[in-house]
């Protein structure tokens, strides 16, 4: 009906005061905050590197967070993925190693 799983609904409710309470005006303004925090958090070019350390041993993305995460460095396998495209865009790297199912275009 929304385009959205049921899960993903029904944690949008909980997040925001639930089936009797749920303001969508109040819901919206939380989550436009929440994706600015995100938005702020800067990478450290010094845990880029390690990152780049796993794509040359044929690491995934997946298993380079992981790895990152026991050692103290928190960085998403989401960011991992975006990171490539963001780079490719401003013509500045661009892995050929990295298969991620996207099409270049």
């Amino acid at each position: 009906m929304f385009g959205r799983s049921v899960s993903t609904i029904s944690r949008e409710i909980r997040r925001n005061g639930g089936s009797w309470n749920y303001q969508g005006e109040k819901a919206q303004e939380k989550a436009e905050l929440r994706q600015q925090r995100v938005n702020r958090q800067r990478i450290p070019e010094k845990t880029w590197e390690k990152v780049y350390e796993g794509f040359k041993q044929d690491h995934s993305p997946e298993q380079i967070a992981r790895a990152l995460r026991l050692k103290g460095n928190l960085v998403s396998h989401e960011a991992i993925y975006q990171r490539p495209y963001r780079e490719i865009e401003a013509n500045r790297l661009v892995y050929r190693d990295l298969h991620l199912g996207r099409s270049e275009g």
